[in-house]
């Protein structure tokens, strides 16, 4: 199976998900930094986390989420949930808010039937589902 012609499919979706993954936990919670990768490259205003290449196949882009998810479980297993956040425009949040952020996240994407780049609909869902119900937790900004 190779990848459509459109930016946007299933398989850019995960692709997108792998790559958000390890933003959230390798980079934003322990500090971790790739080279050629954001924060310190930064795209003009275009989200190039959805666009496959030509190396892409449901095997590359599966692996490679499978791979972050593995990264992101040694993290939560690794460091206390309360431990504030590396990235500096991220410290006033913590591990357990990155980690429910991702669930809600998750949730909120895999319940979608449009399109994801949709924020009415997420800035709904996210006012509805964050509701200050665990130490900590503070909702995601709209």
């Amino acid at each position: 199976m190779t990848a459509t012609v459109s930016s946007l499919s299933l398989l850019s979706l995960v692709k997108h998900s792998a790559i958000w993954e390890r933003r959230w936990f390798q980079v934003i919670v322990a500090g971790r930094r790739f080279a050629d990768e954001w924060p310190e490259v930064k795209s003009a205003g275009v989200d190039l986390t959805f666009r496959l290449n030509e190396a892409d196949t449901v095997e590359t882009v599966v692996a490679d989420y499978r791979e972050q998810i593995a990264a992101s479980q040694q993290i939560l297993s690794n460091f206390d949930l309360d431990a504030p956040c590396a990235w500096p425009d991220m410290a006033d949040q913590n591990l357990r808010w990155v980690a429910l952020h991702m669930i809600e996240d998750r949730s909120a994407r895999r319940s979608r039937r449009h399109h994801p780049r949709d924020h009415r609909w997420h800035s709904r869902a996210l006012t509805i589902s964050t509701q200050p119900r665990h130490s900590g937790w503070r909702p995601t900004p709209s």
